[in-house]
């Protein structure tokens, strides 16, 4: 014979359903795998940006507040500390850098920093520690003197 027998349809719609299903299937397999990760992505940056709202806590030690190394603190209302004088400590170090308002400082202990309102600080090179200032004239009695309520 020259020619093969000629394929009836009938004969192939078996395969022809199973391929399309398995296509099907595949096509369904990709979509929900696709909706996977974009809920956690979601997910993760919804976890992402309420980390970023959360302020910064400050430590105590002693009658000093602790400002870690490399985290931003806000000064006002919105923020960690009120604005005042500052008495600033480093963290074992006499020497010590400080960015204020986006501006590297270099302080040595036990200089004092005037902050107002509005301003940001973070400690670069280490801890700092800060204290408010008394001021001979106003008695200050409060623990949380530095702290905004």
């Amino acid at each position: 014979m020259l020619f093969a027998e000629p394929i009836e349809f009938l004969d192939i719609l078996p395969w022809l359903v199973v391929a399309v299903a398995v296509g099907v299937l595949a096509f369904l397999l990709g979509k929900c795998i696709k909706m996977y990760r974009t809920l956690k992505r979601n997910k993760l940056s919804a976890n992402n940006k309420s980390d970023e709202q959360q302020s910064p806590l400050l430590a105590i030690r002693g009658e000093y507040f602790v400002l870690s190394r490399d985290v931003e603190y806000k000064v006002g209302e919105e923020g960690q500390l009120k604005a005042g004088k500052y008495l600033l400590r480093g963290d074992g170090y006499d020497k010590f850098q400080f960015l204020l308002n986006g501006e590297e400082q270099d302080f040595h202990t036990d200089e004092t920093l005037q902050l107002t309102d509005g301003d940001w600080i973070a400690a670069l090179s280490c801890n700092v520690l800060i204290k408010p200032c008394r001021d001979d004239t106003q008695e200050n009695t409060s623990a949380n003197n530095g702290l905004v309520d």
